[in-house]
């Protein structure tokens, strides 16, 4: 709790001393110029020029500083709605208009005046086609207050319908296996964004700091996320419209920074942060038998090279180790591993009604283990265990909104995928001992 609040008054500190930006919006902005920024700023919105027509203004008395916010108060002023379609999309459409409640009244009055028989049928189950249920979803202020993440963006989504939890950071989906369960940021698959991999996965990659929400689907998912049958967790960028904000903190586990912000004279967008682990790790077994140590950095950059054409740039590097010894003079164990992720994306956006995204994305994961064995003359042994995987995934996609009732959906995703396996053990026993063990001295 203490280095949670250390971490709040530096953000304070730090946000007080460098947001003195402008006001992100005019006194008379016009709709389809606030509908623009949202779309700058990463989120996919879809609208008909029919319906958001150039001479509709955002209401001056509306001053909130959420943008999103202010697009649907305005929206709604119109009788414009912005839904949202389950996979991260939002699409402007009309409001339907609630009865007035004399004609709702005067209507079921009707009804019953006109019942004259009931008829009582047996259970019916019907099968159709239904829009999928909107994914949970939990933003930057829920993950942030949620208590015990140990600045852990993905503790906080343990309450969610459908996920188990353990001391592992990583969600389980109950009925699936973990590798039937996708993780995504920035929308590109993260393989494996956990640290100690060897031991129960304790930490995620994923600072709060740089997150701006989680979508979360434990049943049915739309077919964009590709060919994972158990679930989703969808993890979005944080991004601000205008103005920076610099952090720094520490907690039972580790060190932090972060930095997030927009230029207010480059069409440029950034994110950064780093973590590292405490000396004496809370992670740290009893007995002192092992010393685990992480390291991580996470960060995108997105440039604004016109207004219908938009490239990110994001990077991950994880790294943690952990040497396992009751005797490091006589036996250890040591596990290593590194992942670095990196990946490039273009959105093209050349009208409100049509939006493609195309990516590619590289990622390289070492693991390594080495064990030492030294019992003097009686038993002596080595053990090496090297995997390297590489993996280099294209994504490209497209949709288009024909119509308010017409959406066209198209995508396509290629993977080549390679892996190297080295292992090596060698074993040296005293002759007797291996007599009475019934196997060869070496």
């Amino acid at each position: 709790m203490l280095a949670k609040s250390r971490r709040r008054r530096w953000l304070s500190i730090l946000t007080l001393a460098g947001l003195a930006a402008p006001s992100v919006h005019a006194a008379t902005a016009r709709l389809v110029d606030l509908l623009r920024t949202l779309a700058a700023s990463g989120y996919d919105i879809l609208y008909s020029s029919d319906l958001v027509t150039a001479d509709l203004t955002v209401p001056e008395t509306d001053q909130s500083t959420d943008p999103l916010i202010r697009a649907k108060r305005a929206l709604a002023g119109y009788h414009l709605e912005l839904k949202d379609d389950g996979q991260r999309r939002f699409i402007v459409t009309r409001s339907l208009a609630p009865a007035a409640p004399q004609a709702a009244a005067a209507a079921a009055r009707a009804n019953e005046a006109a019942l004259e028989e009931i008829t009582v049928f047996a259970s019916r189950y019907v099968l159709k086609d239904e829009q999928m249920s909107a994914a949970g979803s939990y933003g930057h202020d829920d993950i942030e207050q949620v208590p015990g993440t140990e600045q852990d963006a993905l503790r906080a989504i343990r309450t969610v319908p459908g996920l188990a939890d353990n001391l592992s950071s990583r969600p389980y989906v109950r009925g699936a296996f973990l590798e039937d369960v996708l993780v995504r940021f920035d929308g590109i698959p993260m393989m494996d964004p956990f640290h100690f991999k060897n031991f129960q996965n304790l930490i995620s990659a994923f600072d709060p700091a740089t997150v701006d929400r989680i979508d979360i689907y434990t049943g049915g998912f739309p077919v964009r996320y590709g060919t994972r049958s158990g679930g989703v967790i969808d993890v979005t960028p944080r991004a601000l419209a205008s103005g920076y904000e610099n952090s720094l903190g520490a907690n039972l586990l580790g060190y932090d920074v972060s930095s997030v912000g927009h230029s207010d004279s480059w069409p440029v967008d950034w994110l950064a942060t780093a973590r590292h682990s405490t000396p004496n790790i809370t992670l740290q077994p009893t007995g002192d038998v092992g010393e685990p140590s992480y390291f991580d950095t996470l960060g995108r950059l997105r440039w604004q090279v016109s207004p219908a054409t938009a490239l990110t740039f994001g990077w991950l590097m994880m790294d943690d180790q952990v040497t396992s010894s009751t005797d490091p003079s006589a036996e250890q164990g040591v596990a290593h591993d590194r992942d670095v992720y990196s990946w490039i994306i273009a959105d093209w956006t050349p009208s409100s009604q049509l939006h493609s995204r195309t990516s590619v994305a590289m990622t390289g994961m070492e693991r390594t283990l080495n064990g030492e064995l030294s019992l003097g003359a009686a038993a002596s042994g080595q053990l090496r265990d090297d995997r390297e995987i590489t993996t280099v995934e294209l994504r490209t996609g497209a949709t288009y909104l024909q119509t308010s009732a017409l959406l066209w959906d198209v995508g396509a995703e290629s993977t080549f995928e390679s892996a190297d396996l080295a292992f090596s053990r060698q074993e040296s026993l005293d002759p007797q001992l291996a007599a009475s063990l019934g196997r060869a001295a070496d």
